[in-house]
């Protein structure tokens, strides 16, 4: 009797064992951070205007994603040299947009973050570039980001060429001649 209740409780470990590996394999795109070569996962944000923005509208531009928050100072640091990199290479073609996941001004995001104003932090940096606005902070879960900010270069096809973590100067040589490299895809 023992050693049949231990089959039985074999066969059921097992069976569970398969469904979560099938669940684990239907959704393999869930585990899987977004990472060079990739395409863009498809994405709706909102405009500052409140207007929904699909990040596949850039498609067919070389495209530098950059997503961050007022609160994060790493993200303060690296926004003079994007918008350097926007007046340099704009012209050129390069697409930059910003994903701010800042919760609304006065308000705390799921995670504790405290909400940002995101139109006055660009009068005051002097951003031209176009800055979109994701409060629920889905992004950060849905390109799989590990911390912020998070940046992506990404060529005509929507294909990522580039992930980088962390903030950088975006207008010093060596990038800037990647980015020309982007440009000349």
């Amino acid at each position: 009797m023992a050693e049949k209740r231990g089959w039985g409780i074999r066969g059921v470990v097992f069976g569970l064992a398969a469904v979560l590996a099938l669940l684990i394999w239907v959704n393999r795109g869930e585990f899987v951070p977004v990472a060079s070569g990739s395409v863009v996962p498809e994405y709706v944000v909102r405009t500052l205007a409140g207007e929904s923005r699909a990040l596949s509208s850039y498609r067919g531009q070389p495209l530098l994603l950059n997503i961050w928050a007022t609160w994060c100072p790493p993200c303060v640091r690296e926004m003079p040299a994007l918008e350097r990199v926007h007046r340099q290479l704009g012209k050129e073609g390069l697409r930059i947009v910003a994903v701010s996941v800042d919760a609304a001004p006065g308000a705390i995001n799921t995670w504790g973050r405290p909400g940002g104003d995101i139109e006055e932090f660009m009068r005051a940096q002097g951003i031209t570039f176009e800055v979109l606005w994701d409060p629920s902070g889905e992004i950060e879960t849905a390109y799989g980001l590990q911390g912020l900010p998070t940046t992506f270069l990404i060529d005509r096809e929507g294909r990522i060429r580039e992930r980088v973590t962390g903030w950088r100067e975006w207008d010093d040589a060596a990038t800037v001649a990647t980015l020309r490299r982007l440009l000349e895809e």
